[in-house]
């Protein structure tokens, strides 16, 4: 049976890409706003005064097709002599 978020509901799992000693979430995952609309969640276990946390951080889903097609328009300036550029 598959889960179906509802508006509200969200999922956090434990960042397989996270490396001792670098500044990615310990969890990541995501959540849907009270209308429905999708967002990511990173989750930092912390330590204060009163003993560990999580710090949470919610931002809009990155689109990689549109990461793509920004990185498609950068045109480097062409080398005329068809060499290379060093």
């Amino acid at each position: 049976m598959a889960y179906e978020a509802k508006a509200g509901d969200g999922v956090l799992f434990q960042n397989s890409y996270k490396t001792a000693g670098d500044k990615k979430p310990d969890f990541k995952g995501n959540i849907l706003d009270l209308n429905g609309k999708k967002f990511e969640l990173a989750a930092w276990i912390k330590t204060g005064p009163k003993g560990d946390f999580f710090s949470l951080k919610m931002s809009e889903v990155m689109v990689k097709d549109a990461c793509k097609a920004n990185a498609s328009t950068v045109n480097p300036t062409p080398n005329h002599d068809g060499g290379l550029p060093f």
